[in-house]
C-alpha cells in the first residue's frame, strides 16, 4: 500500500524543518566562530595599545628625569644671566695664625677677612678676633695673622692685617690710572675686567688723565663707584 498522501506531506515538512534547523545550527555555529576571532582580535589590539602606551610613558618618564638633572645640573646659581658679565678677579692671600687650617688662599676681588677665616675652617677657641678687623677687606698678597688670647702682634703683623700692598708703610698702594694694566685696574673696588678694558680704551683715545675726576667719563663709572675707589688712584 502506497502511503497517506497526508503523511508523505507531513514527512516533507519535517525534513525540511530539520533541515531549516540544521542550516541555522550551522549559521549560529559560523557566526559565534567569528564573533569569537573578532573578541579575541578586539583584545589583542587593546593589549598592544596598552603595552605601546606604558612603553611611551616610561620613556617619556625617563626623558622628563634626565632633563630635569641636566637642567639642575647646568643652572647656575644666580640663574640663567640675560647679559654677558666681566669675569670675576681673583687673588692669593696668605692667612696664619689662631685658624683651623691656615695657609695660601685664592679670593675673589671684594672678599673680606671674615670669609677667608671661614673658608679655612673659622676660629680656634683661644683666637682672639678683637685684634683683627673681620669686616675688613682683603687685597692681593696680603697676609693676615689671627693672634690667640694673651698674644702680642708685631708691628709689622699689625701693618700686614692693615694691608697687603705696602706692609711696610700700613697704607693701601695707589694705583696710576694712566699706565695701570687691566688687572691692576681690577684691584680698585668695584672694577671688573669690563670697566678695566673700558678705561684703557678711553685712555688710549683721549690721552692721559688730567683730574682723578675725568675718569668719570668713561662709561659705567658714575659718582658713586668713583667715591669707592677714588683714594686707591692716583694720576702719576
Amino acid at each position: 500500500m502506497s502511503a497517506d498522501p497526508k503523511i508523505r506531506t507531513y514527512l516533507r515538512h519535517q525534513e525540511k524543518i530539520k533541515s531549516l534547523i540544521f542550516l541555522l545550527v550551522i549559521l549560529l555555529i559560523v557566526l559565534s566562530v567569528f564573533l569569537i576571532y573578532e573578541r579575541r582580535s578586539e583584545s589583542q589590539e587593546l593589549f598592544l595599545i596598552a603595552a605601546e602606551s606604558k612603553t611611551d610613558l616610561s620613556s617619556s618618564g625617563e626623558g622628563d628625569e634626565g632633563g630635569m638633572k641636566q637642567d639642575v645640573n647646568t643652572e647656575s646659581p644666580e640663574g640663567e644671566a640675560t647679559a654677558e658679565e666681566p669675569s670675576a678677579v681673583y687673588f692669593p692671600i696668605h692667612l696664619e695664625g689662631a685658624v683651623l687650617n691656615p695657609g695660601v688662599y685664592q679670593v675673589k676681588e671684594g672678599t673680606i677677612i671674615n670669609e677667608v677665616v671661614a673658608a679655612a675652617g673659622g676660629l680656634l677657641e683661644d683666637a682672639d678676633s678683637r685684634k683683627v678687623n673681620l669686616a675688613s677687606l682683603l687685597s692681593p698678597h696680603q697676609q693676615i695673622y689671627i693672634p690667640r688670647l694673651g698674644e702680642e702682634l708685631r708691628l709689622e703683623e699689625i701693618q700686614n692685617n692693615f694691608s697687603g700692598d705696602n706692609p711696610s708703610s700700613g697704607e693701601r698702594e695707589k694705583i696710576n690710572i694712566n699706565l695701570a694694566t687691566q688687572d691692576e685696574l681690577c684691584r680698585l673696588s668695584g672694577v671688573g675686567a669690563a670697566t678695566a678694558k673700558k678705561i684703557i680704551a678711553y685712555r688710549e683715545q683721549h690721552g692721559p688723565f688730567k683730574r682723578l675726576e675725568d675718569i668719570m667719563q668713561v662709561p659705567g663709572i658714575k659718582a658713586a663707584k668713583f667715591e669707592a675707589f677714588k683714594d686707591d688712584i692716583r694720576l702719576e
